[in-house]
């Protein structure tokens, strides 16, 4: 155990202690709660639940720019856009089309992915699917 333990450096010491000061912000998300609330702006239920004292219009316009965002998050990281008419159960479900390339350089954008649902295609959602999963593996 005591193998891999080293007696830190007077640089190390600093980072150490400079950041011990600091404030750590942790954010926990519970997004069934971000949702409804989402909802809520959207079709107007959030400001017509306080009778008035909330602002209609700006609780939409809330609305629009959270959704914008989530779904940016979506399609930034899980590829929402390229995959969300294909309703697989689980991201292994395709398994068996991933023939385990490596995908560190490959291009997601470019790669000619479409609504076809040949054994091209397939691999190509597998692809996809490997990359969430992995995504997932790191948290």
């Amino acid at each position: 155990m005591g193998e891999n333990l080293r007696v830190p450096d007077e640089e190390t010491k600093g980072i150490v202690e400079s950041t011990m000061d600091r404030r750590l912000d942790v954010y926990v998300w519970d997004m069934d709660e971000t949702l409804i609330l989402l909802k809520s702006l959207l079709n107007g239920t959030y400001a017509e639940a306080f009778n008035g004292s909330k602002d209609l219009q700006k609780g939409l316009e809330i609305g629009k720019m959270w959704e914008k965002h989530i779904l940016d998050l979506c399609d930034g990281y899980f590829f929402y856009e390229q995959i969300e008419n294909y309703n697989k159960p689980f991201l292994d479900a395709l398994s068996q089309y991933d023939d385990g390339k490596d995908l560190s350089d490959y291009d997601f954008d470019q790669d000619g992915f479409g609504p076809s649902s040949d054994d091209d295609n397939k691999r190509k959602l597998a692809y996809r699917h490997r990359v969430i999963a992995q995504k997932y593996e790191k948290v």
